[in-house]
């Protein structure tokens, strides 16, 4: 083996976390889209409260982002990432045991807002999570020689473009099987993402 192939080989798998996590970043914000309708019905019936939880994730994304990108160029991408794709799991699954329960009847008048609430939050932990587009970005970065960074740099677009292609489109299929089922999905595809990026 030469000592170029010893250089490259560690990147493919490194390359295929990278990409995981960026299209997990994309997913987690779009794959809930198709509920907002059941979101409107079930938890508000304002529209412009709807609104702003649908754009929480990119607000929080945008607010935390720099700041772990700094975090990352301190103590390393590998941790920083696990943390992000910790809570970005941790965002999902909140999500998905809120939107699951029938909570009619388990609450007094006056914690009515707490499942609104629980979404708000929910939607904040993912979408300052998912920073990990920054550092994600950062690894690709790290990994390229000035050759092939454009080459690799098209892997976020295409992370991106898939996310946003199949997230509404996983969500509405999903959909139609169980209203939850597409935030399911969701955590379950954050988790083995987790797991990616623990183990290569």
């Amino acid at each position: 083996m030469t000592k170029l192939e010893s250089v490259q080989k560690p990147k493919i798998p490194t390359l295929l976390s990278a990409f995981i996590t960026l299209l997990n970043d994309r997913l987690g914000e779009t794959i809930v889209f198709p509920l907002l309708p059941f979101l409107l019905e079930r938890f508000t019936s304002s529209g412009s409260t709807l609104g702003l939880l649908a754009g929480t994730y990119a607000i929080s994304q945008f607010a935390v982002a720099p700041l772990i990108g700094a975090l990352s160029d301190r103590f390393g991408r590998k941790p920083v990432i696990i943390t992000c794709v910790s809570g970005s799991v941790l965002g999902l699954f909140l999500f998905a045991i809120t939107v699951s329960i029938n909570w009619t009847n388990l609450l007094p008048i006056w914690a009515t807002s707490l499942p609104l609430v629980m979404l708000f939050v929910a939607r904040a932990i993912d979408g300052a999570s998912g920073g990990t587009a920054a550092t994600a970005t950062a690894v690709l970065a790290d990994i390229s020689t000035p050759e092939n960074r454009a080459k690799t740099f098209g892997l976020i677009g295409v992370a991106f473009g898939l996310g946003f292609v199949l997230g509404p489109g996983l969500g509405t299929a999903l959909a139609k099987f169980s209203v939850t089922l597409p935030v399911w999905a969701a955590t379950l595809f954050a988790l083995i993402n987790l797991f990616l990026v623990i183990w290569i």
